[in-house]
């Protein structure tokens, strides 16, 4: 007996959800992608500080 997986795979999965989240559910969808943007935008300004930080270490050993 064979038992047939119907399941969509993950990335099939993961295109419904969104999907789903831009149609039904807008408000929740762009609340997530603003707290998305945030977070990268924290992201990017910490490794700018980081890489200042480095460089002007750098020039003080000059």
């Amino acid at each position: 007996m064979s038992v047939k997986n119907n399941m969509p795979s993950i990335e099939t999965q993961k295109k419904m959800h969104a999907f789903f989240m831009r149609t039904s559910a807008p408000r929740i969808y762009r609340k997530i992608k603003e707290q998305e943007e945030a977070e990268r935008l924290a992201r990017e300004e910490k490794r700018r500080k980081k890489k200042n930080n480095f460089s002007q270490q750098n020039s003080r050993m000059k």
